[in-house]
């Protein structure tokens, strides 16, 4: 599969796991919503009556009590004029609240007490209107026909000089043909109504907020694990892939020294049995004769074979890695390549330090493969092979004189990166990055080319 349709399928996956989480918490929260508005309406509703019968029951209190008042007034046998003066001076002198105060109109609209407009005493004013065009005065007066009860009207508020909105209740006093009343402002309760609503309106938005923490959290929970198996999938295939690669190497490895004592044993062996028969066949031709010359012709080519099969065999398998370890072996790779290609090689190796196979094969190979890209590429005329070891690392460093690699230089023409291009390079990084190293290259354009390779010491020592 491609790396897209991996990708595809991951995407497909987290949104199969959010898409459902989503739809599920939004409709959740588009049902609570609705459900918070309708109760919302009605705890409005219940608070707002609740409110309101404690306002009218407030006033049908203070009414009664009015009415208690001024009724000894009246079962006294006295003058009326007289009573109805002492009615009226009780009446005006009542208080409650700020804005509470008593008033009486006749049945016809005329007005007896009223302490708060005293110029309106002895006038009609049974047509008055309140804002929204209810006629008051011949309301109360209905309704104190009928027996008496509540009315809600608008009315000038003393303490703010405007019309609010009032309930009033009004009662019949029969034996003057008198309507008695007062009245509760009631602005205070859309106050009340509006500090009900922040509370509610607070309430679901903290509910909202919390829903969608939660929503935010358990998204960011879905993605954190896909991640996270993602991750661990990626590491293990990446396991999996060091794996692979180490098992591929040991193969070749296996394969070359195989291969290697193939040579050694074999092909080797049988051309230097023909070279002893040969030499043998020199000694008893005729010395004059022209077949001297073509057996030493081809003694000479069987021993250039010789010493090329013992060449490739040494390439492919070093005798001398086995047998004395990484730094001889690297000794006898730089003599035999400044023998071969004429670049003169220093070398400097480190004493009394051994490495477990597989790390000195991989340097060695890595060594190896660097000098030969020396003799390709580089026009080199000059390497220094070194190592350098302290306490939590070994480096070793393989520098040329030659014409440099094509990098992303800086603006000084330097590069220095981790990342590397061409197979060799490629198959040296991942044989260092098995075992935990590292492999840089410091190139400078005409001046030459440096490998880097960090290896934790920890991890690469033999122990005895």
């Amino acid at each position: 599969m491609s790396d897209y349709g991996i990708c595809s399928l991951k995407l497909k996956i987290i949104l199969l796991a959010i898409i459902p989480l989503v739809v599920v918490i939004t409709v959740i929260s588009l049902m609570f919503f609705l459900g918070s508005v309708d109760l919302a309406k009605e705890q409005r509703r219940i608070v707002k009556d609740n409110i309101m019968a404690e306002k009218k029951y407030e006033l049908q209190s203070y009414v009664n009590i009015a009415m208690y008042s001024i009724s000894h007034i009246i079962d006294v046998n006295k003058e009326e004029a007289a009573a109805k003066q002492q009615v009226k001076n009780l009446l005006n002198s009542m208080r409650f609240d700020t804005d509470g105060y008593f008033f009486v109109y006749t049945m016809d609209g005329t007005n007896i007490v009223h302490p708060m407009l005293p110029e309106i005493q002895g006038k009609n004013v049974w047509h008055v209107k309140d804002k929204n065009g209810k006629q008051v005065i011949k309301e109360l007066v209905t309704i104190a026909k009928e027996g008496g009860g509540f009315f809600q009207y608008c009315w000038n508020k003393p303490s703010v000089n405007k019309e609010m909105p009032k309930i009033g209740y009004v009662v019949s006093l029969p034996e003057w043909g008198w309507m008695i009343g007062s009245g509760i402002y009631i602005d205070d309760i859309d106050e009340e109504i509006k500090s009900f609503n922040n509370q509610v309106t607070n309430s679901f938005n903290n509910t909202f907020v919390r829903v969608l923490v939660v929503t935010i959290i358990s998204i960011s929970m879905i993605i954190m694990l896909i991640l996270s198996i993602n991750i661990s999938e990626k590491k293990l295939a990446d396991k999996k892939l060091k794996e692979l690669t180490q098992r591929i190497v040991d193969s070749q490895e296996a394969e070359r020294a195989r291969v290697a004592r193939e040579l050694h044993d074999g092909i080797n062996q049988l051309l230097v049995c023909i070279k002893y028969s040969l030499e043998a066949a020199k000694e008893h031709v005729n010395k004059k004769s022209s077949a001297e010359r073509e057996l030493q012709c081809g003694i000479l080519r069987l021993d250039e074979a010789i010493q090329e099969i013992r060449r490739i065999s040494r390439d492919l398998r070093p005798s001398l890695l086995d047998h004395l370890g990484l730094f001889p072996a690297l000794e006898a790779l730089c003599r035999d390549f400044s023998h071969r290609t004429h670049i003169e090689v220093h070398y400097v190796t480190v004493d009394n330090l051994r490495l477990v196979s597989d790390v000195e094969t991989t340097l060695y190979r890595i060594a190896q493969e660097a000098l030969t890209n020396v003799e390709r590429h580089a026009n080199a005329t000059q390497v220094k092979l070194w190592f350098q070891v302290n306490k939590l690392a070994l480096m070793m460093y393989i520098e040329d004189n030659g014409q440099g690699m094509s990098l992303n230089h800086h603006g000084n023409g330097t590069a220095i990166t981790d990342v590397c291009t061409g197979v060799g390079l490629r198959n040296m990084r991942e044989r260092i990055g098995y075992h935990g190293g590292e492999m840089f290259i410091d190139t400078k354009i005409q001046k030459g080319t440096k490998i880097i390779i960090k290896l934790p010491l920890f991890a690469i020592q033999e122990t005895s």
